[in-house]
């Protein structure tokens, strides 16, 4: 899977849409990456890439995975990178949702989308 690129027009779209799903940034551990954790729970929350695409679990952990990794120092070998990669396969996450709770988090991004393009 190819992940979208990192600009600042996607930023601010993620870090909208992310306000607006009312997201915690990083649950729990420092907010090292928190524009990765913020694009994670979007995915978590409608189990949608911003554009629209269905994710699994493990795709959007993927994606979270390869953000960090671009974000780091260490790149491709970013400890932290892979230590949230399982945290979020394994640990309690937001994936489980009732249909109607998908569909009210799209909305939310679909509005986020026409306001912030």
């Amino acid at each position: 899977m190819i992940i979208r690129e990192w600009t600042s027009e996607y930023r601010t779209l993620v870090d909208h849409i992310a306000s607006a799903l009312g997201t915690d940034h990083c649950t729990g551990v420092p907010d090292f990456y928190s524009d990765a954790c913020d694009e994670h729970d979007v995915h978590s929350r409608t189990h949608r890439t911003i554009d629209g695409d269905w994710l699994t679990k493990r795709q959007a952990a993927m994606i979270f995975k390869e953000r960090i990794q671009t974000m780091s120092w260490f790149g491709r070998f970013s400890p932290m990178a892979q230590w949230r990669y399982w945290a979020v396969m394994w640990a309690k996450t937001y994936w489980q949702h009732s249909t109607r709770e998908l569909f009210d988090a799209w909305q939310i991004v679909v509005l986020e989308r026409e306001w912030h393009p």
